[in-house]
């Protein structure tokens, strides 16, 4: 093989990785739909705006996005409540014991 097929084979790899680039992103980092994203890009990753839709899809995860909200909310939900536990043993109404208990309970319950 000589160095011209050589060049030419190597930029025709180049341009098939720039083009399947949102499906290589998609199975890179596991996205939910990555079928569905490397199917956009192989019918209509031609277009300009096709390959750009396929990048943009593939780059955002709702549903990685959704679990790390619900993860804020669990953190925020167990800080309110070791809170309340903290308020009722300064209260008196929990003694040491049964605050470390509900604690330990809270803390556990993910």
């Amino acid at each position: 093989m000589n160095n011209t097929n050589l060049d030419g084979s190597l930029f025709l790899l180049l341009l098939a990785a720039i083009y399947f680039l949102p499906s290589i992103v998609a199975v890179y980092k596991e996205h939910s739909s990555a079928g569905a994203v490397a199917a956009l890009n192989l019918f209509l990753g031609w277009s300009l705006l096709g390959w750009i839709i396929a990048i943009v899809w593939a780059l955002s995860d709702p549903t990685k996005t959704i679990a790390k909200k619900m993860d804020t909310m669990h953190r925020l939900e167990r800080g309110a409540i070791l809170r309340e536990l903290a308020l009722l043993r300064d209260q008196g109404v929990l003694s040491d014991e049964e605050f470390t208990e509900r604690k330990r309970e809270v803390m556990e319950n993910k």
